[in-house]
């Protein structure tokens, strides 16, 4: 029985799997280029907020009257700690930048992270959205910091 339900906490953790309730108005997934043709753009100087190694961008589908869709940014700080970021507003592939909608400035360090992600970061991504107060509305896992 056990094995059974590490089984069932781990498919629980895949991204496509988060959003338990409302799944035919609302869907996550790692971003397709489609998505983050919306929020590419050139990002002048600011103060760098974190570098990011490890990254990859999500995107929160919701279809309602009309299709809305947010792209948020997801990686490892330096000291390996995963992380999410708010709504991404802007982001510069040429300099590996991205400004949040909170207006804080990451940079991507090496590579885009593969994917699926590995359990540790999409429960790190139900944990903010837990944070946010969306998560529980969607029927994600009651993961928190």
């Amino acid at each position: 029985m056990a094995d059974n339900q590490v089984f069932n906490l781990k498919d629980a953790f895949r991204l496509e799997n988060l959003i338990t309730i409302h799944r035919e108005r609302f869907e996550l997934r790692y971003s397709r280029d489609q998505d983050l043709d919306a929020v590419l753009g050139k990002i002048d100087e600011g103060i760098l907020k974190s570098e990011l190694l490890d990254w990859a961008f999500i995107t929160l589908i919701e279809q309602h009257q009309k299709k809305t869709e947010v792209v948020f940014l997801t990686g490892r700080h330096e000291s390996g700690m995963p992380t999410m970021t708010s709504p991404a507003k802007i982001i510069d592939f040429n300099r590996m930048l991205v400004r949040t909608n909170s207006g804080s400035l990451y940079r991507l360090v090496g590579d885009q992270a593969e994917t699926p992600l590995n359990v540790e970061r999409v429960a790190t991504i139900a944990a903010t959205f837990n944070t946010w107060g969306i998560g529980q509305t969607l029927g994600m896992p009651p993961a928190f910091f």
